[in-house]
């Protein structure tokens, strides 16, 4: 890596376990994970706790900045409201001179507007697509003004549940494994990993991360949010359509500047439907029909994915999202940021 760097992870979870493993090695000096606590790597790769934190106090937050003097922070904490603590811990990192890493969704769909001045100093690629390159690739296409249709698979878990049942698995069982595997939203307290809580929370998934696809990738100066979106949640006669062994439903999303191309399916199932920028916006269960280009693009089993038609051309991106993935992602974002080899 060339030279030692100062390191902050924020939050913990699935993703936030696994940086703090691979941010053992040589070259990262990992000096703050922040939970309840502040820790530090020892020498040994150990874990040792430093002081109590208050996730609350913004003064001791950023106290803590001034002496770690972290080059890049890795925020990994979950999306539980409109991303207001993300953009608050952003805002004071930057202010610090650090860089930010982030999965989280909900600053990109909802406090956009507050971080597009910054972006050269924050990497947004694992919030949408996971580990997949594709956010960042195709915002270096520069694709305002081109003729643009895109189809977009962004929430790979409700697929890979539908792709499941499909293959003879039973949909609770394939929504509970999908809660287990970390590969679902965190469920709240109370709630229990039942398909329609599954499906529900990873709907508002993807309605965040349609924003910020769009936000990230299309936008010029006007930035969505959910709220601009009509959304309703699914109902139990909406599941028993969703796995009809005589249909096959998958969670498509269409953008495109080309109104012949705009998704005037009528059929879908928990629509969502925007106009914006002179983009059309759709999104939703979609029938795919055997023969027809998504059903080549979208087999069993796709995680998250991007097809591509630009002025005549056609591109295809596609790979894995979720759990050791998305860390890939984030750590080749830091090196990017910090222009490591």
């Amino acid at each position: 890596m060339g030279r030692q760097i100062n390191v902050m992870v924020i939050g913990s979870g699935t993703i936030g376990g696994e940086l703090m493993s691979r941010l053992k090695a040589p070259g990262w000096n990992v000096s703050c994970v922040i939970r309840n606590m502040t820790y530090r790597i020892g020498a040994l790769g150990d874990f040792q706790a430093a002081l109590a934190f208050d996730p609350g106090s913004r003064s001791q937050f950023r106290s803590m900045l001034n002496e770690e003097k972290p080059d890049v922070a890795f925020l990994a904490i979950p999306t539980r409201d409109r991303g207001e603590v993300a953009l608050r811990y952003m805002l004071d990192l930057l202010e610090n001179g650090t860089k930010v890493v982030t999965a989280e969704k909900g600053v990109a769909a909802w406090q956009f507007e507050h971080i597009a001045g910054h972006l050269n100093h924050i990497d947004l690629g694992a919030a949408v697509g996971g580990g997949n390159a594709f956010l960042y690739t195709l915002r270096r296409r520069h694709l305002r003004g081109k003729r643009v249709t895109i189809y977009a698979v962004l929430n790979a878990t409700m697929n890979r549940i539908l792709s499941d049942v499909g293959s003879g698995m039973s949909l609770e069982k394939a929504a509970r494994e999908s809660s287990l595997l970390g590969l679902a939203e965190p469920l709240k307290a109370g709630e229990s990993a039942n398909p329609l809580t599954i499906f529900n929370g990873e709907l508002a998934d993807a309605t965040m991360k349609i924003c910020a696809f769009f936000n990230i990738v299309l936008s010029q100066g006007e930035y969505i949010t959910p709220h601009r979106f009509q959304t309703r949640t699914l109902e139990k006669s909406d599941l028993r359509r969703l796995v009809s062994p005589n249909d096959r439903r998958r969670y498509v999303v269409t953008l495109t500047n080309d109104a012949n191309d705009a998704d005037d399916d009528d059929d879908l199932i928990a629509p969502l439907r925007l106009k914006v920028n002179g983009f059309y916006v759709t999104a939703g269960f979609k029938s795919i029909q055997a023969g027809t280009y998504l059903s080549k693009w979208l087999p069993e089993g796709i995680d998250n994915g991007v097809l591509l038609y630009e002025d005549g051309h056609v591109y295809s991106y596609a790979g894995p999202g979720a759990g050791p993935a998305t860390v890939d992602a984030m750590i080749a974002g830091a090196h990017e940021l910090l222009r490591l080899e």
